[in-house]
């Protein structure tokens, strides 16, 4: 299914959520084929949200209304200026590479200083192969043309958005196991870090001038605040910690 280009009521500029229907261009505000405007713009926590960057008004519309064909939510912006008004946090980001002078790396940068870090899906008429590598080094997670079949697009949105569920998820881990760090005492750290090179309570005790038995007691409060029931989880707190420095 090409996305082609969408014609009269078709121009139809879906509304925020937060907001109403409203057309681009000052035209009529059609009825998307098949669907009411509730059913547009209803969502659900299940829903994953696209968000659309396209400047191209007929393309936008016909893209966003195959999305909601798909069972996507969509949510579109004339650019990445637009975008970072709204600085979504949740979703992915679906852009067409030719929407900047600066090409798709200049858009990504841009989008990463909005600083939501979502998955991003790029498109265009037909990709190269120097475009493909550019995107997957610009942080873009596909490269997809424009008349790619609904299947294709439906996998790509799915697998973007667990990629980006997985890394949030993920990123979230290491700012708590940061935290956690951080209300550890100077010597605790010290005996953590020792602990992590392997070093057995006599070791430690012998490099930090301390008692085995001082030692030990610092380990048990470390591995208290840290939540840990082994050695071996806190020093996989403290790797995990350390992945954000």
């Amino acid at each position: 299914m090409n996305w082609g280009l969408a014609n009269g009521a078709d121009m139809l500029r879906f509304g925020r959520r937060e907001g109403t229907d409203h057309a681009d261009s000052g035209g009529d505000t059609g009825v998307l084929s098949g669907a009411t405007a509730f059913d547009c713009l209803r969502t659900s926590a299940n829903v994953i949200v696209v968000h659309l960057i396209e400047q191209d008004v007929g393309l936008r519309a016909n893209i966003a209304r195959r999305l909601f064909g798909l069972g996507f939510h969509a949510e579109i912006y004339t650019g990445t200026r637009e975008f970072a008004e709204f600085a979504p946090s949740d979703g992915i980001v679906l852009i067409d590479d030719a929407n900047h002078s600066g090409g798709l790396i200049g858009m990504i940068s841009e989008l990463d200083a909005v600083g939501t870090g979502l998955p991003i899906i790029a498109f265009c008429d037909k990709p190269t192969i120097a475009g493909v590598v550019a995107a997957m080094r610009a942080r873009a997670v596909n490269y997809l043309p424009l008349d790619v079949n609904d299947a294709t697009l439906a996998d790509a949105i799915a697998a973007a958005y667990h990629e980006g569920e997985q890394k949030r998820s993920f990123l979230a881990k290491v700012a708590t196991c940061g935290k956690m760090i951080a209300h550890l005492s100077p010597r605790e750290r010290q005996v953590l870090e020792l602990l992590v090179e392997g070093e057995s309570n006599k070791g430690m005790a012998r490099v930090l001038g301390l008692s085995p038995r001082t030692v030990e007691i610092h380990r048990m409060k470390l591995m208290g605040k840290l939540g840990a029931r082994s050695p071996a989880q806190a020093v996989k707190i403290w790797c995990a910690a350390n992945l954000a420095a």
